[in-house]
């Protein structure tokens, strides 16, 4: 069931930071198929990484450190402060971004996986 939640946040996760600044309507299924796509790279590194833990909680590492980098890139280059419009970069910003994001993925799932394993060791049940 956690997988399953960690997949939903992860694939609105776009939509959300996107909605404010949406794009016209004749674009708006283009421009969502585009970020769900590109999307795709860190929810399924996450849903990998989850296989190797035993206690569920242990996703949320590399689902925070993952999502909340995007979080970030996305908010960052999609509203720029005050007085200042979106760069002109800005749609190879949300491209490369997901690749970026596996790096934070891979140091949550080592993190998972520590507590993981230190959760087996006390002996706490799911």
């Amino acid at each position: 069931m956690m997988r399953v939640i960690v997949i939903a946040v992860g694939a609105l996760l776009p939509v959300v930071f996107w909605w404010p600044s949406l794009p016209p309507a004749d674009l708006i299924f283009q421009a969502i198929l585009f970020m769900e796509v590109v999307h795709v790279i860190p929810i399924a590194a996450i849903w990998l990484v989850s296989y190797l833990y035993d206690r569920p909680v242990s996703i949320l590492f590399p689902a925070i450190a993952g999502y909340g980098f995007l979080a970030f890139t996305y908010w960052d280059t999609l509203h720029p402060p005050s007085g200042q419009r979106i760069s002109s970069t800005a749609s190879l910003i949300l491209l490369f971004a997901p690749l970026y994001a596996l790096l934070p993925i891979l140091i949550g799932a080592v993190i998972g996986y520590a507590v993981d394993k230190y959760l087996i060791r006390r002996g706490v049940t799911q």
